[in-house]
């Protein structure tokens, strides 16, 4: 999630940017194999870092703000965050998103974006015949 947000390509489309990234910070900093920091993070979440970096520097800035407010989320397998989604020419698409865990030490896990309603699924079915 923190790796393509960056990208205006798909950060531009995020109404709820700061919400959704607060969420990802959150997780790297309640991660029960032990909390991130920017000061010291492992090597997994310094990858996560650097690709999150070669996005746009306004992200890269806003990252950095939300840093410092975030608070730790409690380590769970399975959690969940919103997305509301604008596609130009199509409308908004919101979607409650569920983190499944796939493979904890190499940091996999399925990210299952979920309409929340008709509206939602409509938009989605135009965005797919495009």
């Amino acid at each position: 999630m923190l790796g393509i947000f960056s990208l205006p390509r798909f950060g531009s489309k995020i109404e709820n940017w700061d919400e959704l990234i607060s969420v990802g910070i959150s997780v790297f900093k309640g991660h029960h194999l032990g909390a991130e920091s920017l000061e010291s993070a492992s090597l997994y979440f310094s990858q996560v870092l650097e690709r999150f970096a070669q996005g746009s520097p306004e992200y890269a800035a806003r990252f950095g703000v939300l840093w410092q407010t975030a608070a730790a989320h409690p380590a769970k397998v399975r959690w969940t965050y919103p997305v509301v989604w604008n596609e130009p020419g199509i409308g908004r698409i919101t979607f409650q998103a569920v983190v499944s865990t796939a493979n904890e030490t190499d940091g996999l896990a399925f990210n299952d974006w979920i309409p929340v309603d008709s509206e939602s699924w409509a938009n989605l079915n135009e965005l797919l015949k495009r």
